[in-house]
């Protein structure tokens, strides 16, 4: 009898790769991109965005303060460590393509329930936000939504892996 292994740290893209690779691109996009739009509009941006661990070490900060009798910093919050270059280069890789390459959401443009359910899904993703709360904001039932979103995601993949770009 032969024992199957699966080898995980394949450089092949996989679904869940490639929705990972798609958040991290949102997340940077919204990191770099600055005010648009009429003056008193720029004043309510950029969103800010803060990671889970962020706000859990804040959160200890403030409680180690109220100990030690100081002012808490409830209201101040830390700022969030900006994209480098290369983080910048492969979400706009990703997002808006490049040198010939189409931006990885067009690969699924046959689909566009498909896609536009794996949008919603990693901009969600890139927010902290789960895939049941998407799903139930858009009105779509979770499985489908699950559904939808590892078959577009799987569909992107099998095209860079038949092109040849390596995971990251």
């Amino acid at each position: 009898m032969t024992k199957i292994t699966i080898d995980t740290n394949t450089k092949q893209w996989t679904a869940t790769s490639v929705r990972k690779a798609l958040a991290q691109a949102f997340k940077v996009l919204n990191a770099t991109t600055g005010p648009v739009g009429h003056k008193r509009l720029k004043s309510a941006m950029p969103e800010y965005q803060y990671s889970a661990a962020d706000i859990a070490e804040q959160q200890h900060m403030e409680l180690a303060a109220r100990r030690r009798g100081e002012t808490t910093m409830a209201k101040r919050r830390a700022a969030m460590i900006k994209p480098n270059s290369h983080e910048i280069s492969r979400s706009d890789l990703i997002l808006f393509g490049r040198n010939g390459r189409k931006p990885w959401l067009k690969l699924v443009a046959a689909y566009p329930d498909h896609q536009r359910e794996l949008i919603a899904a990693v901009l969600g993703a890139a927010k902290g936000h789960s895939a049941r709360m998407v799903a139930r904001r858009m009105g779509v039932a979770e499985s489908t939504f699950r559904l939808h979103i590892n078959f577009a995601a799987a569909t992107i993949a099998k095209q860079l892996n038949r092109a040849g770009i390596e995971r990251w």
